[in-house]
């Protein structure tokens, strides 16, 4: 043992070297200094296992002097000796960190051993204690220690920031009292006390509720503690917050069912697509037939237009199961609107009024009219939950605005210029501040557990934010909620599509040889119609092998190949795979209803110039053909 005595009496240094000396202990180092200086100085260099220390020094008096070498060797154990009997000084020097406190008059050797000794464990045994509390303090999970009735005796850090209380807010309760949320009934906790009052540990996960209201969900793993006469005297509960972590499982579900929903949908696109492809064709061939002035023509358009929105319709479904981009275009945003507001009125209550207002300066905008109509959905969804069950107004506005340099300030993501404004207001039950600054944030939802993923705004955002506008909303408690969604206005100018007969009649066919293979043998016959109308020869097929052969038996005799992708058989693929073997500058066109940028790639690396979705219209397989034949026979 290496003590370190600083005692400036030459008297007391020898008795206590002599007290040291005469015990039947052995291995004791001593060495002695008369003042704080020199003490400080030698304590900087280490090498001491406790410091006996008297309080008056020649440089130093009273409790100073013991804060002085505490601060200097903060980790040795330090045992007072002093010649001052008073027990209020004895009192403030333990609790200014000595291990213990001896008077002169009453030292003897063993006595001074043993209070040497017992510093040093004591000081051993808390600095393990300090760092153990020091540990759980700072572990991530949130700590509680309860004692058997559940009053909760001590918390870490972390348990403070997942529940929100302070710690003095909780000492003293018992955790149901502070964070319960109702959702677990009377046997549920039953169970869990019977578990731990046996000495098991139980785990499981509990909804909880933090200070400012919002639910939680935390796994959570309750130990029993046991005294030294192995009942059991705490329990020591360690939670781990997996709100987040659910969120994103049901997420990960979500993608799941949306990927599962777009494989169905694509299967099913195959044949609805075929059907839809005889009904427009023959539609636009029936047109041309009889001539603008026929009585039927009017139904005809009909019958075209009602088959192009099932072809929109079609699309769209595909968009959403596969959650991906459609390519962005100039487009009127009324129209997109007027649609999203036909699905929302067979869906909202009865007693939801949805109102609409159009302004006729409203711009056109470059956009992609799913994620539009998708955003304008789901803002219209919020602020029917909003009305809470209610009766209730709802209203959207759409016109143009024009922003200046002052007004853009208002919101980093507005630059000035001209917008189309979007406008949906509710009447609800509005939000406050904090809601509205957290509002955007993936996940934050104020619906209750399990009834909102708290995406759908987050969404919103990002897709507004794709299209360079930007997104504001105004609300207050009991006053209803406005989002507004700034889009920039189109910078290319509007113009109508050409009709189907004008973009007929545009063509120029000059004997193009095209061979047009689809399984469904309605498609063949209106394919070899329409194109051997424009001045183009057909040979259509409804076999892979049928077609193949045909082009075996003369390659130089085609100019164009348009093959379905999906075939009893064989696959479009395979066809486009083997063209390219027999003729490689061959021009191959693949056409599908259910066409992904994987689709894209494995057609490119086959040698396929061109890959078009199902059904296609007049215009744009007379536009494909046209592009790849340059309009003129091969030669």
């Amino acid at each position: 043992m290496h003590i370190l005595l600083v005692e400036d009496n030459p008297g007391d240094a020898r008795l206590i070297k002599e007290l040291l000396r005469d015990t039947r202990s052995n291995g004791f180092d001593l060495a002695s200094l008369p003042d704080l200086e020199s003490a400080l100085d030698r304590l900087a260099r280490g090498a001491f296992d406790v410091v006996l220390l008297d309080l008056s020094l020649p440089d130093s008096n009273g409790l100073d002097t013991l804060a002085a070498v505490h601060a200097q060797a903060p980790r040795l154990p330090i045992v007072v000796l002093t010649g001052l009997d008073d027990e209020g000084t004895a009192i403030r020097a333990l609790a200014a960190g000595a291990q213990d406190f001896l008077l002169k008059a009453d030292v003897q050797g063993p006595l001074l051993v043993r209070a040497l000794r017992y510093a040093i464990e004591r000081k051993r045994i808390e600095e393990q204690l300090l760092l153990q509390s020091t540990a759980l303090a700072a572990v991530a999970n949130a700590i509680a220690i309860t004692d058997t009735e559940g009053r909760i005796g001590w918390v870490n850090a972390a348990f403070c920031r997942l529940t929100g209380y302070a710690t003095e807010e909780v000492i003293g309760h018992n955790p149901r009292e502070l964070i319960k949320s109702g959702k677990h009934d009377a046997t549920f906790y039953k169970s869990m006390w019977d578990t731990i009052l046996a000495g098991q540990v139980w785990r499981g996960e509990t909804i909880n509720r933090r200070q400012d209201g919002a639910l939680y969900t935390e796994l959570q793993t309750i130990t029993p503690v046991r005294g030294a006469d192995g009942k059991i005297s705490n329990f020591i509960a360690v939670k781990d917050d997996i709100t987040a972590r659910l969120q994103l499982e049901d997420h990960l579900r979500l993608a799941q069912k949306m990927e599962a929903l777009g494989t169905l949908a694509g299967g099913i696109a195959h044949d609805f697509n075929n059907i839809l492809g005889a009904i427009i064709g023959n539609a636009q061939l029936a047109r041309l037939d009889i001539g603008p002035d026929h009585p039927a023509s009017e139904s005809l358009d009909e019958i075209r237009k009602a088959g192009q929105r099932a072809k929109d319709l079609v699309q769209r479904i595909l968009m959403f199961g596969r959650q991906r981009q459609q390519p962005q275009g100039v487009i009127e945003l009324r129209p997109v609107v007027e649609e999203a507001v036909a699905l929302l009125r067979a869906t909202l209550p009865a007693g939801v009024e949805l109102v609409t207002t159009f302004a006729a300066d409203t711009p056109a905008v470059l956009a992609d009219p799913t994620q539009i109509h998708q955003v304008l959905m789901n803002l219209c969804t919020n602020a029917w939950h909003a009305l809470g069950g209610r009766n209730g107004r709802i209203e959207i506005r759409l016109d143009g605005v024009t922003i200046d340099a002052e007004a853009a300030r208002t919101d980093r993501n507005l630059r000035p210029g001209r917008f189309a404004r979007l406008r949906v207001i509710d009447n609800g039950v509005g939000m406050d501040a904090a809601t509205l600054e957290r509002i955007f944030d993936p996940f934050f939802t104020t619906k209750p557990l399990g009834e909102g993923t708290g995406l759908g705004l987050s969404v919103v955002h990002g897709s507004v934010a794709a299209h360079g506008g930007a997104i504001t909303v105004a609300s207050h408690p009991g006053a209803g909620t406005t989002f507004t969604v700034y889009l920039p206005a189109a910078e290319t100018p509007q113009y109508k599509a050409a009709t189907e007969e004008a973009a007929i009649e545009r063509v120029s066919a000059g004997g193009q040889h095209v061979l047009y293979l689809d399984d469904e043998e309605s498609l063949v016959l209106l394919a070899t119609r329409l194109l051997e109308r424009l001045g183009y020869r057909v040979s259509g097929h409804t076999r892979a092998a049928d077609a193949l052969a045909a082009v075996r038996a003369d390659p130089a005799q085609f100019d164009l190949v348009v093959s379905d992708l999906n075939m009893p058989g064989a696959s479009g693929l395979d066809v486009a795979r083997e063209l390219a073997r027999l003729r490689p500058d061959l021009p191959v066109v693949l056409a599908s209803g259910y066409v992904t940028d994987e689709l894209r790639a494995k057609a490119a690396e086959v040698g396929v110039r061109q890959v078009i979705y199902k059904p296609n219209t007049v215009e744009e397989l007379c536009q494909v053909i046209q592009g790849l034949t340059g309009g003129s026979r091969r030669t």
